[in-house]
C-alpha cells in the first residue's frame, strides 16, 4: 500500500507547514535554551530568486545543523500501511529529508564562505504518534523511518537530547552562529565594519519580523544596531510583501549615501535577487518632493529626534495613508525597544585638562602609530579645525578632510584624518575620537558622538564647565 502523504516525505516541498509552539516544539526550544543551541521554527532561506521554507532548524555549534520536519500522522492513519520506497527516491546517509534541502544549504554556504562540509542531520517530529504506537506499525514503515530519527509526542526532553547528541562532536571545528546562520538567514544578518556577518539578537529579530501598523515608535540608543536593523527590516518586508516599496528617512545626504552603501553591501552578501530601488533612502527635503500618491506604505524614520519638529508633524500627517515607524521620537510610550549593544567595558574614555591645540596634536601623533588615519576623527568648531589642520600639515604631514554632511559620499575623501563639527557626526562611527570645544556642543551631540565611537574617546578641555563635570560623572573611570 502506498500512501500519498508518505511520498511527500521525499518530494520537494513548495512550502512547509507552519509549526505552532506545540508541546514538542516547546521541548526543543527549552532544550536549546539549556544547551546554548539556536533554534528557529517556520524559517525561510532566501537564495537568488528562490525561497525555501524549513519547519524547524537547530544549530549546535559543536556538531552542525539539524533540520526537523513535522508530520501530523496519527496511528489510525498508519496502522494498516505498508510502504515501499520508489526506485528514483534518494535520501542522504544521515537524513530523512529529500536531498534538495541540504543541497540548497551547502550551495549557499559554498557561494558565501567557500564552505560546504557543514554536517546536517534530519529528524521527524511526530506530534500525534507515540513511541509505543510506532512499535506496532508495519516493519516496512520502521525501516523507512528509523526510530533513532523520530521524536515522538511522548519523547522526554532528556531523550531528545540523547538523540541529537548521537551525532559526534567535531573537536577541530566550531560551526558558529555568525558563520552558519549569518550566511543562511540573511534577513537577520548585520555586517560589521569589516563586512563580516553578525547574527541579530532576539530584540532585533523581533523588530525585523514585526509588521508596522499605523504610527509606532522605537527607542534605540546609539550602537544598538538600530540603523542596520531598520535596513534589514526594509529588505525583509520587500522579500515577504511582493510588489511593494519602503522609505527610510535619514537626516542628511551623507547619512543617506552611507546607508545606501550598506544596502549594496548587504544585498551583495546575501546572494538574493533584489531591486535596491524598492528601498528609497532619502532626506526630509527629498521625501517632501514625493507625491503623496507615490509614498510607499511603509516609512521608517531613523534618528527622528534629529529632524525638525515641523517635518515630523508633516510626516505624521502623511502617515495617515501609510505605516510609520519613528526611531527615538517619543509619541506616548515607545512601542518597541532596542537595548544598548555595548556595555561600559567596550571603550575607554579619557579626560585631559590641557591646552587643546598642543594636546590634540600629541594625541593624534600617538594614535597614528596604532591606527589608520581614517579611523581617527576630531570634533571641534571651525576655528579650532583650521588651526589644527595647519599644524598637522606642518608637524605631522598628514592629509585631512573636513566632513560635510550635505555633500554626497562620492565627493568626499574618507581615507584621511576627518574633522567634523559636533552636530555633524551623523552616520560616522569612528574607532578613535578627539572631542574639543565641548562648551559649543549640545548635550545630545556630545552623547551621540561618544556613543558612536567604538574604541577610544579623548575629551580635551581648558575650563571645567558644567558639561565637563556631567561627562566626567558619567564616564570617568569607566569604559563605555
Amino acid at each position: 500500500m502506498k500512501l500519498p502523504f508518505l511520498n511527500a516525505l521525499f518530494k520537494k516541498d513548495k512550502k512547509s507547514l507552519l509549526i505552532p509552539d506545540s508541546l514538542l516544539v516547546k521541548k526543543l526550544k527549552n532544550l536549546s535554551d539549556e544547551q546554548n543551541f539556536f533554534v528557529f521554527d517556520n524559517i525561510t532561506i532566501f537564495h537568488h530568486s528562490s525561497e525555501y521554507n524549513f519547519p524547524l532548524i537547530l544549530l549546535d555549534e559543536t556538531r552542525g545543523l539539524y533540520i526537523f520536519e513535522k508530520k501530523e500522522w496519527a496511528y489510525d492513519d498508519l496502522k494498516n500501511a505498508r510502504v515501499e520506497k520508489a526506485h528514483n527516491q534518494e535520501t542522504s546517509k544521515d537524513t530523512l529529508s529529500f536531498q534538495k534541502k541540504q543541497d540548497i544549504i551547502h550551495q549557499k554556504l559554498k557561494e558565501l564562505r567557500h564552505f560546504s562540509n557543514l554536517p546536517i542531520y534530519n529528524y521527524l517530529l511526530m506530534e500525534n504518534l507515540n513511541a509505543d504506537e510506532y512499535e506496532h506499525l508495519d516493519i516496512s514503515f520502521q525501516k523507512l523511518i528509523p526510530i533513532q530519527k523520530v521524536i515522538f509526542s511522548d519523547t522526554p526532553q532528556e531523550d531528545i537530547l540523547k538523540k541529537l547528541q548521537s551525532a559526534q562532536k567535531n573537536p577541530e571545528t566550531r560551526y558558529t552562529k555568525n558563520d552558519i546562520l549569518g550566511n543562511l538567514l540573511i534577513q537577520y544578518t548585520l555586517l560589521d565594519a569589516n563586512k563580516e556577518p553578525q547574527f541579530c539578537n532576539l530584540q532585533q529579530r523581533a523588530i525585523i519580523e514585526h509588521d508596522i501598523y499605523g504610527l509606532e515608535s522605537l527607542q534605540a540608543p546609539q550602537r544598538s544596531g538600530k540603523t542596520n536593523t531598520l535596513l534589514l527590516k526594509a529588505i525583509y518586508h520587500i522579500l515577504t510583501h511582493k510588489n511593494t516599496q519602503v522609505v527610510i528617512l535619514k537626516p542628511t545626504l551623507l547619512a543617506c549615501d552611507i546607508l545606501r552603501q550598506k544596502l549594496l553591501d548587504t544585498i551583495e552578501h546575501a546572494i538574493i535577487d533584489f531591486n535596491i530601488l524598492d528601498i528609497l533612502i532619502v532626506t526630509p527635503y527629498e521625501f517632501l518632493d514625493i507625491k503623496k500618491s507615490d509614498v510607499p506604505k511603509l516609512i521608517l524614520c531613523d534618528d527622528a529626534n534629529l529632524f525638525k519638529k515641523d517635518f515630523i508633524l508633516q510626516l505624521i500627517e502623511r502617515q495617515k495613508e501609510a505605516n510609520l515607524l519613528l526611531v527615538n521620537y517619543k509619541i506616548a510610550t515607545y512601542t518597541h525597544t532596542l537595548q544598548k549593544a555595548y556595555s561600559f567595558d567596550d571603550k575607554s574614555i579619557t579626560f585631559y585638562h590641557a591646552h587643546k591645540q598642543a594636546k590634540a596634536l600629541l594625541l593624534i601623533a600617538r594614535l597614528l602609530k596604532q591606527a589608520k588615519a581614517d579611523e581617527i576623527m576630531i570634533l571641534s568648531n571651525e576655528q579650532t579645525q583650521q588651526k589644527l589642520i595647519e599644524d598637522l600639515e606642518y608637524f605631522i604631514e598628514k592629509d585631512t578632510r573636513v566632513m560635510s554632511v550635505e555633500e554626497p559620499l562620492r565627493l568626499q575623501t574618507l581615507d584621511t584624518l576627518i574633522f567634523v563639527k559636533h552636530s555633524n557626526i551623523d552616520e560616522l562611527n569612528p574607532k578613535h575620537l578627539l572631542i574639543l570645544d565641548t562648551d559649543e556642543a549640545s548635550k545630545q551631540d556630545l552623547d551621540i558622538s561618544i556613543q558612536r565611537t567604538s574604541h577610544t574617546v579623548h575629551i580635551i578641555y581648558d575650563t571645567l564647565t558644567d558639561e565637563i563635570i556631567r561627562l566626567k560623572e558619567m564616564y570617568e573611570n569607566h569604559k563605555n
